[in-house]
């Protein structure tokens, strides 16, 4: 697990020119999950990451009231895609995963957890 010495570290040594960027992305992560923009109702705001090799890594986007994160692994040339989803309902949280791998294969799970 990393530590705040080692985050603290870590913008103390970035270039000048990414301190404005650094300090947006650190802004946004005050809150956790993130909220859904004002008007998640009437558009999805969906952020993707590619690798250095240019594959494509994961997303995330919230989707009304689900924060959906999906994320994309690669193992021995073959891959998985596994997509999270978190959403608040009446008293439960519900956690849900769905993992789709080699020829389509898919599984998913759901949790709900009293947040009473």
């Amino acid at each position: 697990m990393q530590s705040r010495e080692e985050l603290h570290k870590l913008v103390d040594s970035l270039p000048e020119a990414s301190i404005e960027a650094a300090h947006r992305f650190l802004s946004a992560l005050q809150v956790w999950p993130p909220r859904p923009p004002k008007d998640a109702d009437k558009k999805i705001t969906m952020i993707e990451t590619r690798t250095a090799a240019g594959t494509k890594a994961g997303f995330s986007r919230w989707d009304g009231e689900t924060y959906v994160v999906g994320t994309y692994r690669h193992v021995g040339g073959h891959q998985l895609e596994i997509v999270e989803s978190s959403r608040v309902e009446g008293e439960h949280l519900i956690y849900k995963v769905e993992i789709t791998g080699p020829g389509g294969k898919r599984e998913d799970r759901e949790i709900r957890f009293d947040v009473r």
